[in-house]
């Protein structure tokens, strides 16, 4: 059965775009100001009495009392406002409608902060973007934790089973599934800054493997920071990890790939050169291993950089080899022709698109065009495919 994906937009996802571009465009601030669009921006700087005054135009009667008692069984200001337009039996034209969402929100955030909901966190992710912008990876994961405290207290309050399901109910500014890798990242980035990140790190990572059961998002990542993490606080620990998780994913070249740099990359104190080796190597003998080049590379690299001219030039080798796309040829006989199809694999890289039309020529026998050089994408650049994540989530991980 072919799935199909619901585009799921809230409010305020919706409203910050609004503001944002009005902030920057003149003639759209213009037109939303002649259309009479209200946006969140107005309702925070209104009083209290203002806002309750806004949800009566709309015959909704609001105290603190009972906007507890509502926010219990409700995930968002949104939900609320919808169960209130459709109860109320007023005709609601232009902005009144508007209003109530707005007004709503703007009461739950000033009387019920204990109590999150989605408006809310929507808003503390987004306020640890605008601190990464400025490079402070500690500012941002700060307010990153003060999410991730939110989403947990809004799935026990709501007895939402785990990150799947939260995440198909969230619909915010930034998607649930792209934001924890963003908030992995970024504990190590602060980490390097202010080390006790590193403790809120693990703590993180193993929240979210317990809540990720029926989610899409691969584990990999979040196992491989785990281990990390502890190598850093304690190495018998870290390797402890290691060995476990590859023992039953042996697959995983990047597993192997940051245990060994461990040993290179990452401190004086785990400096060896030789165990960078070993570890390598055993990766290396997995026969299905993924990213297999860049276990080589890896290996190549150390050889020259220790001085090991010959194990250099074998790694070379078996790069260029591994580079080298392999075709195979099938033919079918038919009563009056032979048919033959050849199918080819250019390895982990590909094959770029601009180079296709060349390769299809040498195949041909006619003559190849001069190949475009191309620029090699970085593990934690924005992935060529165009999904906004980043290459070693995305294309880079398969």
């Amino acid at each position: 059965m072919k799935e199909i994906l619901m585009l799921n937009i809230s409010f305020i996802a919706l409203n910050r775009i609004v503001e944002e571009r009005a902030a920057t465009d003149e003639q759209y601030r213009t037109e939303l100001e002649r259309n009479g669009k209200v946006v969140l921006t107005m309702g925070r700087r209104l009083p209290d009495e203002a806002l309750l005054a806004k949800l009566r135009v709309a015959g909704i009667d609001l105290d603190r009392q009972k906007l507890d008692c509502l926010a219990q069984r409700h995930f968002s200001a949104e939900d609320l406002s919808r169960e209130f337009i459709k109860k109320s039996h007023l005709p609601l034209h232009g902005s009144e409608e508007d209003w109530v969402w707005i007004a709503l929100a703007c009461l739950w955030e000033r009387w019920l902060p204990e109590r999150p909901n989605l408006e809310m966190i929507d808003d503390r992710m987004q306020e640890g973007y605008r601190a990464l912008k400025s490079d402070d990876a500690p500012a941002a994961c700060r307010c990153w934790l003060a999410a991730w405290k939110s989403i947990l207290l809004s799935m026990a309050n709501h007895h939402i089973e785990g990150l799947a399901e939260f995440d198909r109910r969230f619909g915010g500014t930034q998607s649930l599934y792209n934001w924890v890798q963003d908030f992995e990242l970024e504990l190590g980035n602060a980490a390097l800054k202010e080390p006790q990140f590193l403790q809120e790190r693990i703590a993180f990572c193993t929240a979210v493997m317990e809540h990720s059961e029926g989610w899409s998002l691969s584990m990999h990542g979040f196992q491989r920071a785990l281990a990390e993490t502890h190598f850093e606080l304690d190495p018998v620990k870290g390797e402890e990890l290691f060995q476990q998780w590859l023992e039953r994913e042996p697959r995983v070249g990047w597993g192997w790939i940051s245990w060994s740099d461990r040993y290179r990359y990452f401190g004086s104190k785990s400096a060896d050169d030789a165990r960078a080796e070993q570890i390598l190597l055993r990766g290396l003998e997995v026969p299905d291993v993924d990213d297999r080049e860049f276990l080589l590379e890896r290996l190549y690299d150390l050889y020259v950089e220790t001085g090991r001219k010959h194990e250099a030039k074998a790694a070379h080798g078996q790069l260029k080899e591994l580079r080298k796309p392999k075709g195979t040829t099938r033919v079918t006989r038919t009563d009056d022709a032979l048919q033959m199809k050849q199918t080819f694999d250019f390895g982990e890289r590909g094959l770029p698109l601009e180079q296709f039309t060349r390769f299809a020529e040498s195949r041909l026998g006619g003559q190849p065009q001069p190949a475009r050089r191309t620029e090699r994408v970085g593990r934690n650049d924005p992935c060529p495919c165009g999904s906004g994540k980043k290459f070693k989530r995305c294309c880079g991980g398969r």
